[in-house]
């Protein structure tokens, strides 16, 4: 178990963490942010994602040796400050593309209950609104 003091000044634990791999991707003019979980600890892993019954906490446009540094320091004292590390509050994927790779922490509320909440077919990411969550064997 971690404890984390988010960036908006709240203390919370978890139980784990997981890396992502995000990139926006222009498709039929319109930009989509694909967000791939990470396999193994490479220099393409750009933010690091806790998933819970309400949703996902997301920070993003992190450099890979900002998040192994980060890591390191959650598994070494047991806990991580985000307080006033420059974290972009932002209440909404699409605000991303606006931060200039600014780092970012994001809450996500869940989906409504019946629709898909992760992993889609390359199709349907590109035909909705939603962001588009794939395993890293869709890669290819």
């Amino acid at each position: 178990m971690v404890r984390v003091v988010l960036p908006t000044g709240e203390i919370r634990e978890f139980m784990q963490l997981e890396c992502f791999k995000e990139k926006m991707v222009s498709f039929r003019e319109r930009t989509k942010r694909v967000v791939i979980k990470a396999e193994q600890m490479d220099n393409e892993v750009t933010g690091i994602r806790v998933s819970q019954m309400l949703g996902h906490i997301c920070w993003g446009n992190l450099t890979s040796d900002k998040v192994r540094e980060i890591l390191a320091e959650m598994a070494e004292k047991g806990s991580y400050n985000f307080l006033d590390k420059g974290y972009e509050i932002i209440k909404d994927a699409k605000e991303i593309p606006k931060l200039g790779g600014r780092p970012y922490y994001l809450e996500e509320n869940p989906r409504p209950f019946g629709s898909m909440s992760m992993g889609c077919g390359m199709m349907n990411c590109f035909e909705n609104d939603e962001d588009c969550f794939l395993d890293e064997d869709d890669e290819e």
